[in-house]
């Protein structure tokens, strides 16, 4: 009988520790996950700014309705080459 309880007390012990490692492994993917959201978002708005200073300097030049369509055209390009690049 003093074995099974071992055996149960064991069990027990090593959920226990498994239970406290799968909270740490946790919050450790959980804090990467806001870090890349935060990243990506900082990166988004990069890319707003980017597009709207390419804007105005293109507009200067050209006039809007051209600045409009070589931004829409990078853009587009962009963004086929990442489809496409993923769709592989």
């Amino acid at each position: 009988m003093k074995s099974l309880s071992g055996i149960v007390l064991n069990f027990f012990e090593l959920l226990e520790a498994e239970g406290r490692l799968f909270r740490e492994k946790t919050i450790s993917t959980g804090t990467g996950i806001v870090s890349v959201l935060i990243g990506g978002l900082f990166l988004f708005v990069a890319c707003l700014l980017a597009a709207f200073a390419a804007f105005l300097w293109i507009e200067y030049y050209y006039g809007s309705i051209v600045a409009l369509l070589v931004i829409a055209l990078v853009f587009a390009a962009i963004g086929s080459l990442l489809v496409f690049s993923g769709k592989r």
